[in-house]
């Protein structure tokens, strides 16, 4: 829908703007970075016909996949709330509780900067193995 005045063009280009600020433009460079160099890596090694390459890459996304999982808690943004833990427990073991979980969440968003490049490699190599070859491509 476009924009029928100058104020609600003004209005929508600040909107666009903002959230071209927000964007974390950083962090998505390093992750090209290493999408770059893992896909660089991983197809050099193919050509060089270095049979591990593969089960390697593979691998790395289980384990990291795996550590994810297992140290962010599952899938779970939800901040832990004093208020939300066992009335038994002493402030000091809330206070531990929480100070471990603020730095497992902040070790996951670390791990997450490199898994979702090494999930991306395997997703466009399972297609190039799979699903390529059915177009004659």
């Amino acid at each position: 829908m476009a924009a029928s005045s100058p104020e609600e063009y003004n209005a929508a280009k600040a909107q666009v703007v903002r959230t071209l600020k927000a964007f974390q433009w950083k962090l998505a460079l390093l992750m090209l970075g290493i999408f770059a160099v893992l896909c660089i890596t991983y197809y050099v090694l193919l050509r060089m016909y270095v049979m591990w390459a593969s089960p390697v890459l593979y691998t790395l996304a289980a384990v990291l996949f795996l550590a994810f999982f297992c140290i962010n808690g599952g899938f779970s943004r939800t901040v832990v709330l004093r208020e939300n833990l066992p009335a038994h427990w002493t402030e000091e073991h809330k206070n531990r509780f929480l100070e471990n979980d603020r730095i497992r969440k902040s070790f996951a968003r670390r791990l997450m900067v490199v898994m979702v490049p090494v999930l991306l490699l395997c997703a466009i190599d399972m297609l190039s193995m799979f699903v390529l070859p059915l177009f004659k491509l």
